[in-house]
């Protein structure tokens, strides 16, 4: 394809063609995206992963999704493979356009992995296309009341705040790894502020008045993110 740009100046042209290329059925031009939340919940709800295709010119192939990493720890859901794990690759003819959704969710082991999704477009000729996404499997738990002492603040979780007075509110997060920016609190319902900041394994907080529900959230991940209720107290 042939396309002219023309630029006038008074009585002056300037005339540019340009020559216009697209993907071919032998050589598409080929976009894949993949994405699954930064975090998934051990044993938690399942979340979502999905994967598209989008090609320039009509094309024939296969679009592939698999997981890489910790495949004996996931398993996937959707309407077309209920309940097939990950680990057998699942591929859906393509032509010009085709998107995926799909649900995945780790399993209750004792140890922690990276999960790693690919998806790929395997051409009738040429080149696979390749694209990943990682995901980290993590545990939050609610920590003992009397699990560690800590000087003036001896109580960790308590369900009575006193107004304009710290408290302090801890989870266990596994793996350790995770970083403290990652770990985010907030009210969710009542007024309550973090002197010290929002994020961490453990939050310093402010009651005002009325019930305060703390949520805690790891990694961006949309399920089971962790709540604490308290009331503050005059």
């Amino acid at each position: 394809a042939e396309m002219s740009v023309t630029a006038t100046v008074g009585d002056h042209a300037l005339v540019s063609y340009l020559d216009v290329t697209y993907g071919t059925n032998a050589a598409p031009q080929v976009h894949l995206s993949i994405g699954i939340s930064e975090g998934l919940v051990l044993g938690g709800e399942r979340g979502l992963l999905t994967a598209s295709f989008r090609s320039d010119a009509e094309t024939n192939g296969c679009m592939m999704v698999r997981c890489v990493n910790g495949s004996d720890k996931i398993s996937l859901w959707s309407e077309a493979t209920n309940g097939v794990p990950v680990a057998s690759s699942n591929s859906w003819d393509v032509t010009s356009s085709h998107a995926f959704s799909c649900y995945v969710q780790g399993a209750s082991l004792s140890d922690y992995e990276g999960v790693e999704f690919e998806c790929s477009y395997i051409p009738e000729h040429g080149g696979t296309e390749v694209v990943r996404a990682k995901s980290t499997v993590f545990e939050c738990l609610a920590q003992p009341v009397s699990n560690v002492h800590r000087s003036g603040l001896e109580v960790v979780n308590p369900s009575f705040l006193s107004a304009q007075s710290n408290a302090a509110f801890r989870v266990e997060v596994s793996p350790s790894t995770i970083p403290a920016s990652k770990i985010r609190w907030r009210a969710v319902s009542g007024s309550a502020s973090f002197p010290f900041g929002p994020s961490g394994a453990e939050a310093v907080v402010q009651g005002t008045s009325g019930m305060v529900d703390l949520e805690v959230n790891v990694l961006g991940a949309t399920d089971e993110r962790m709540h604490f209720k308290a009331r503050v107290v005059q």
